[in-house]
């Protein structure tokens, strides 16, 4: 009899564990959500730069961005109120992860000097349990200064200032995973200024 009621004790406490999981993910993304997303995500980009750790770029991508995710961008370029180009760009996961090594290789030279970003979810549409389409605008700025080539020259110990600002508007799919967010499915438009 005693058996009898601990076994009946502990399936009650799995079917609660089970359905109070069945029901967290069962929920609707709200904006307040997202919100606490982005700011986690500008803690985290801000701190990669500034401490120079560039490296944790393929982590960052690795538990934020979902398999099989990809980004059309479409970018402005322009250099002293002039445009300078543009490019169309269609990234998988795994072409961010090599675009992150490259990008941290070529930040090693330099030394940043101030970086920020801002990230602003101006529409959050719950698409159903545990998904959302979200419209968010990105701003990145970034000041750093290269150093100029080690040939001995006094030339050559100039360095070059490098001021970057982007504004990016994208609409992302986020998912919620393991109890956290991912960004699924995403298409932006940015301008690029240097």
């Amino acid at each position: 009899m005693r058996r009898s009621v601990c076994n009946r004790l502990l399936a009650l406490t799995i079917a609660i564990l089970l359905l109070s999981t069945h029901a967290q993910a069962q929920e609707e993304i709200t904006a307040k959500e997202v919100d606490a997303y982005l700011r986690t995500v500008e803690q985290d980009a801000t701190e990669i730069v500034r401490s120079r750790q560039l490296e944790r770029i393929a982590t960052w991508i690795q538990d934020n961005i979902a398999d099989g995710a990809v980004f059309q961008t479409s970018i402005n370029i322009s250099a002293s109120n002039k445009r300078k180009g543009f490019a169309d760009l269609s990234l998988e996961k795994q072409d961010l992860l090599r675009i992150g090594g490259v990008f941290a290789g070529s930040f090693q030279k330099q030394e940043i000097e101030d970086y920020s970003l801002e990230a602003t979810a101006l529409e959050v549409v719950s698409q159903g349990p545990g998904v959302a389409t979200a419209k968010i605008r990105w701003v990145e700025r970034m000041r750093s200064k290269v150093a100029g080539p080690t040939d001995g020259s006094e030339k050559a110990s100039k360095s070059a200032e490098i001021t970057l600002e982007s504004a990016t508007d994208c609409n992302h799919l986020l998912r919620r995973m393991e109890g956290r967010l991912i960004i699924g499915l995403s298409t932006c438009t940015a301008d690029l200024k240097f």
